[in-house]
């Protein structure tokens, strides 16, 4: 119930205007359809995951499992958010032209779901481990996004209701992160994730000239012009990976202690995004 505080839905309602509301919700969408995409797989596996170890009584690996998580998740949604920061506004524009002013709308999205996306661990051991307290209150958290979006909306707009969104969102997983880590063995993978932001930075500073000026869509394009852009910025978005890729791979790349245990586990796709990583 909690989610519906910080839910498109409810912002939908808070904002004013049929335009802001189709263009809010057409931003939304894009960057949702995306994530969705990257994160459904890993949906259905981390609580049965984890509440196989807590009947096992099993803090090592436990702590084990929530590192390797952490830092798949990471090398998934850090360079995913960086890049469909930096694309959002081209695609939104490209794929409906009066929309182009809601680039920022969805660059703020992305940013945010997918930073939650690669946080969002924690919630689910809270929830297999049965630690209600904690978990209660992260969630209940979230009720502070109501008076915010209806104080924030009315002024700030569209931007303004997805910074709330978002960072409500954000900030209620980061409190059950900073709970969990508090009361379980577990540890963050910070300098992984560091290595990570430093590949995502190496791949921004390629990507976000070119998307800036170069396959930026004109202003009210034919057809034709569009499908062009279209497939510019999605040859910009392989190129971006490849660039993060291989950055990544300069700065050590996962080592081979994580690869098997990521086998291990047998998460979805796992062994195809080992080839690349």
């Amino acid at each position: 119930m909690t989610e519906l505080a910080y839910s498109v839905e409810f912002v939908l309602l808070v904002l004013s205007g049929a335009s802001t509301v189709a263009g809010f919700k057409f931003a939304f969408s894009i960057v949702s359809q995306i994530l969705t995409a990257l994160w459904s797989p890993l949906v259905g596996v981390q609580i049965p995951l984890f509440a196989r170890l807590h009947a096992r009584g099993d803090d090592r690996q436990l702590g084990e499992a929530y590192a390797i998580l952490s830092k798949f998740l990471a090398a998934l949604m850090i360079p995913a958010a960086v890049g469909l920061a930096l694309l959002a506004g081209n695609l939104i524009a490209v794929l409906a032209p009066k929309y182009a002013g809601f680039g920022p709308v969805g660059a703020i999205i992305a940013v945010f779901l997918c930073l939650d996306a690669a946080i969002s661990v924690p919630l689910a051991i809270l929830m297999a481990y049965e630690r209600y307290p904690p978990l209660l209150i992260a969630r209940t958290s979230a009720l502070l996004a109501i008076p915010l979006l209806l104080l924030v909306a009315p002024r700030y707009g569209p931007v303004g209701a997805a910074l709330v969104m978002g960072g409500a969102r954000l900030a209620c997983d980061g409190l059950a992160m900073a709970l969990a880590l508090r009361q379980l063995p577990l540890r963050y993978p910070w300098r992984f994730a560091g290595r990570v932001l430093g590949a995502s930075a190496a791949m921004a500073a390629v990507v976000a000239p070119l998307a800036f000026l170069a396959l930026d869509p004109a202003a009210d394009p034919s057809r034709a012009a569009r499908s062009l852009y279209l497939a510019g910025n999605l040859a910009l978005g392989g190129l971006g990976a490849a660039v993060f890729l291989g950055a990544f791979r300069l700065t050590g790349g996962l080592d081979p202690a994580d690869r098997r245990r990521i086998r291990d586990l047998r998460l979805p796709a796992a062994s195809l995004l080992l080839r690349f990583f």
